[in-house]
C-alpha cells in the first residue's frame, strides 16, 4: 500500500493522512527496535490496516487505477514543457 509523505520533490502538500517530511522522520525514528515491519505514522497505520481486509484484486484494481491516473497526469505536464 504506497502511503504518502509529503515532501518537495512529490509536491504533496501535508495533510491528514500525508506527514511532513520532518514529521514522519521523527515517527520514523520512534518506531526503530520495535519491530520488522515499519508503519510508524499512525494515519498509515489505519491505512495499512484497512488495506489487510480488502481483497487483493481490489487493491490491485485500485492502485492501478490510481496510478494509471497519475501517469497520465505526469505525461500531460511532461507535453506541456517540452513545447
Amino acid at each position: 500500500v504506497p502511503l504518502y509523505v509529503s515532501t518537495k520533490m512529490t509536491k504533496i502538500r501535508p495533510s491528514f493522512f500525508a506527514p511532513s517530511a520532518d514529521e514522519y522522520a521523527r515517527w520514523c525514528l520512534r518506531w526503530v527496535g520495535h519491530d520488522a515491519v515499519c508503519v510508524p505514522y499512525w494515519t498509515h497505520s489505519i491505512q495499512s490496516l484497512a488495506a489487510r481486509f480488502l481483497p487483493d484484486a481490489f487493491l490491485d484494481w485500485w492502485f492501478f487505477r490510481c496510478f494509471l491516473l497519475l501517469r497520465e497526469k505526469a505525461m500531460k505536464q511532461q507535453h506541456l514543457y517540452s513545447k
